[in-house]
Formats: C-alpha cells, sequence, structure tokens
C-alpha cells in the first residue's frame, strides 16, 4: 500500500504526459494493480498509439516545411 506521499507522488507524475492520454493511462496503471491484465493492455496500448501517432505526425510536418 502506497502512503499519501508516495500516491501522490506517483500519480502527479502523469502530468508529463500529455492531457488526451492522462486518464487512459491512469486507468491503464489502476486496472493492472488491480489483476485485470487485459483492459490495462488495452489502455496503455492506447496510450502508445496516440503518442506515436502524435511523434509521427509532427515529424512528417517538420519535414515538409
Amino acid at each position: 500500500m502506497l502512503s499519501f506521499a508516495d500516491s501522490y507522488e506517483f500519480y502527479s507524475s502523469f502530468a508529463i504526459w500529455p492531457e488526451e492520454v492522462r486518464s487512459d493511462l491512469r486507468a491503464g496503471v489502476k486496472a493492472k494493480q488491480q489483476g485485470n491484465l487485459a483492459l490495462s493492455r488495452r489502455l496503455l496500448t492506447q496510450c502508445v498509439v496516440y503518442i506515436v501517432g502524435v511523434y509521427v505526425v509532427s515529424h512528417v510536418r517538420a519535414k515538409s516545411v
């Protein structure tokens, strides 16, 4: 069990991620902690796909300028 301070630090660390993926990221981690690995995998995969998509789009735009 995490203490309040550890829990706060853990969940506040999600602030470095884009706002668009934070809720899925938190839910994915929570699902993993609860043993729901299928849901966790689905949610965390959605986050990765989003981040990779943003990265690819930004690099394609940068090269076209």
